[in-house]
């Protein structure tokens, strides 16, 4: 069932290359709640598809708005309807992007493909534009589908859908029929019905809410009316009995036997009427378990008015459902907060108000920690007060469950509670990382959010591996999240998007043939499979897979990304480097589901080698020089490549005999070393001795192990050469090479160091 508006129509044919499109304008007074602007099948480049295969993936790009006309929707969800037999949807949740930063929305799927629209921050209206990559579904001829956002409905541009298996030529052949399927039709008209049925329900029962709270405002006058009058007659009949008393202590005086007469028939009189007391005895069981009776049927309703968290002066409201960012609270203590009145608890509780003398309220926090140690031996407990702190209307204890699980229960200790009143209980605690945080929990999430990303799931480091090549390697720790995501991780939740830059040369990815694998980081299992992979102007995408045979991921698994990119360092005409050193960066992220991966990154530099010069004493000149080779790939090969060249500058020289002194860290590996001096002192060149010529040793595994957890240290002195000349021209220069190329910036001003 279509939505009926009075519409103005507008037919405009345009010829295009000898094809006629129409195009239809649509003029509507009563502009909806969701409005959908265009509904395209696009291409990876951008373009509306016209004739594709079934079987491939595309994307459907939404371009609509949200408006909040009566200013109480700024946050929701809704339905929202796709033909999967035709546009099957690939991602478990796609966030949109919006025309203003605060506003945010995302579609997301549930666990029985059920797909929903979440949006936040709409304060008027907002733009959003949605791009969901779809598998296209079975042949079909020239049509355009349809799709809806609540009941707002669209219908994407006219395509054909040609046999996965049709030969290429197939694209060209004409296409005359235009046919939108019966059971296309149908599906949105179902759509429509239950989307209007829903509206409908919600309506009757909104109308139900306001009328049981009219109902029972009426019964609550009603009741204080009669209980006004009650106390009326109560007082009217005090007085009598005084009034009578007094009486009969008057006639005691004059008339003993007259008085004793009165008194018997007074208490014969009286002697079948009930105690004040009983007429107001209360008709109703006391001790009720609140929680029993507010999710009664298993409709989850809080006990609770408003629930937020403090940090130290800012308040964050908690709402069911949403997302909370985690740095703001790991870390750090924090105040969480439960408020309530006694109207809206009395409201909740229907035809169970009101609350009662004895009644308590029981509920679990989990996600979180107390702060106080005395809740590991025994509960903590207190008293609750009013607003003004002058009226106590019961006591709270909070007691350990477990790890992370917290039980609190509220008991009433009055009866007959002023609903004006408002009530709060504070608790200190602190935030568990990467868990969600079930602020109430009754058989079931009653009040609950998510971390809006994940920390420390996503760790990242580079290496050079080639004079032009550096191999990155992403590890994904799932333990951290994976059971936050619905119906459990699959590889078709996860999508990675790594960019690329550079400080001083050139880095890239080889978009003609990409280097990359996958895999789980315990056994080695090779997931490269899983996962579709695409590179573009310095980013990349990993897409996981959405199908039968790769379906789950391993619980608790990390999984390792593999994959290599393309550098340069800049030179000039003379080939000498241009800037001091070459950064060449990588960051990633990540989202899993519903669920966003921190950031990170990672860079590797050809900042090499780092020098100091110590005091000159007598023509004596010490030199101490650091080189850092962690970020380069090192083998058996490639260690008896490396070759490092000190050049001299100044009134200095190397004598035969210097000695030189290697080491990492505490370890000296100055037997692995030759140093050879230049016949005229100026320089050393320093290469790794051939293994037959150091002692005891098998091979370089050691030294390798060594240069790739720590730095090189070389220790040596040059002397004044007895030429003259002032000493702050007394400097050198140290130039890296690995295999067979200079791997550092040697001719950049901070690898030479001089005295002043």
């Amino acid at each position: 069932m279509v939505k009926k508006v009075l519409i103005q129509v507008v037919s405009v044919f345009t010829l295009v290359f000898g094809t006629c499109y129409q195009s239809v304008l649509a003029l509507a007074d009563n502009v909806g709640q969701f409005e959908i602007h265009s509904s395209k099948v696009m291409d990876k480049d951008g373009r509306a598809v016209e004739r594709v295969k079934a079987g491939s993936t595309q994307k459907l790009v939404f371009d609509m708005t949200i408006n909040n006309k009566d200013g109480d929707k700024a946050s929701g969800t809704t339905d929202v309807f796709i033909p999967e037999t035709q546009l099957k949807v690939m991602k478990a949740k796609v966030n949109a992007t919006s025309s203003i930063p605060d506003a945010k929305a995302s579609l997301y799927m549930e666990k029985n493909r059920k797909l929903r629209l979440k949006w936040s921050g709409v304060e008027h209206t907002a733009r959003f534009t949605l791009e969901v990559p779809v598998e296209i579904g079975n042949p079909m001829t020239l049509t355009d589908l349809p799709v809806a956002v609540d009941d707002a409905t669209s219908y994407t541009q006219q395509m054909i859908v040609l046999a996965e298996d049709a030969k290429d030529d197939a694209v060209s052949e004409a296409i005359t029929e235009n046919e939108l399927p019966t059971d296309l039709t149908q599906q949105l008209d179902n759509y429509l019905k239950q989307v209007e049925a829903q509206k409908a329900e919600e309506e009757e029962k909104a109308a139900q809410k306001k009328a049981d709270a009219e109902k029972k405002a009426a019964e609550a006058k009603k009741a204080a009316a009669k209980l006004a009058e009650s106390k009326k007659l109560e007082a009217a009949q005090e007085a009598k009995e005084k009034a009578d008393a007094k009486k009969e202590k008057e006639q005691q005086a004059s008339d003993l036997e007259k008085a004793e007469e009165e008194a018997k028939e007074t208490i014969e009189n009286n002697a079948d009427k009930p105690a004040a007391k009983s007429s107001r005895a209360s008709t109703r069981a006391e001790g009720r378990q609140l929680e029993s009776l507010l999710n009664d049927n298993g409709d989850l309703t809080s006990f609770f008015q408003d629930i937020n968290y403090k940090v130290g002066d800012t308040e964050y409201p908690v709402t069911h459902e949403s997302t909370f960012d985690p740095a703001i609270l790991e870390g750090k203590n924090f105040t969480l907060n439960y408020g309530w009145t006694i109207a809206d608890l009395n409201q909740k509780l229907g035809d169970d108000g009101p609350v009662n003398k004895d009644d308590t309220y029981s509920f679990e926090i989990r996600g979180l920690n107390a702060l106080s140690q005395d809740i590991v031996s025994q509960p903590i407990q207190g008293t609750i007060d009013g607003h003004d702190g002058e009226v106590t209307i019961g006591f709270f204890s909070i007691e350990k469950v477990s790890d992370n699980v917290q039980r609190v229960t509220i008991s009433f200790t009055e009866t007959g509670i002023d609903e004006t009143s408002e009530f709060w209980l504070s608790v200190d605690q602190k935030y568990n990382p990467g868990e969600p945080i079930y602020f109430e929990w009754n058989d079931g999430a009653v009040v609950s959010m998510l971390p809006s990303h994940i920390t420390d799931a996503l760790d990242k480091e580079g290496q050079f591996i080639s004079d032009s090549q550096i191999q990155w390697t992403v590890e994904m720790n799932t333990s951290s999240f994976g059971s936050l995501v619905d119906g459990g991780m699959k590889f078709g939740d996860i999508e990675l998007a790594d960019a690329l830059s550079v400080d001083g040369g050139t880095h890239k990815f080889d978009e003609d043939k990409i280097n990359f694998s996958a895999k789980y980081k315990d056994d080695d299992t090779d997931l490269t499979d899983n996962f579709e992979v695409d590179a573009k102007n310095g980013q990349m995408t990993i897409v996981g897979k959405n199908t039968e045979d790769h379906a789950a991921v391993k619980d608790n698994s990390t999984i390792v990304f593999t994959f290599l990119t393309e550098y340069e360092v800049a030179k000039d005409n003379e080939g000498n480097f241009e800037s001091e050193k070459a950064v060449f960066t990588n960051k990633i992220k990540a989202t899993v589901g519903q669920l966003d991966l921190e950031e990170v990154k990672a860079d590797v530099s050809t900042d090499v080698v780092s020098k100091k010069s110590g005091a000159a004493v007598n023509g004596t000149y010490p030199w101490t020089v650091d080189i850092d080779l962690q970020k380069f790939k090192i083998d058996e090969g490639s260690i008896q490549k490396l070759v490092i060249n000190d050049t001299l500058k100044g009134p200095h020289k190397f004598e035969q005999k210097t000695e030189f002194r290697f080491t990492v860290g505490d370890d000296d590996y100055s037997e692995y070393f030759s140093p050879i001096v230049s016949s005229n002192g100026d320089g050393v060149v320093i290469t790794v001795k051939p293994i037959d010529e150091i002692k005891d040793v098998e091979d370089y595994s050691e030294l390798i192990t060594a240069l790739q957890t720590g730095k090189l240290t070389i220790t040596y002195s040059t002397k004044d050469n007895g030429d003259g000349g002032a000493i702050s021209s007394v400097s050198n220069k140290v130039e890296v090479s690995l295999n067979g190329q200079i791997i550092n910036n040697g001719s950049g001003t901070s690898q030479e160091k001089g005295f002043s």
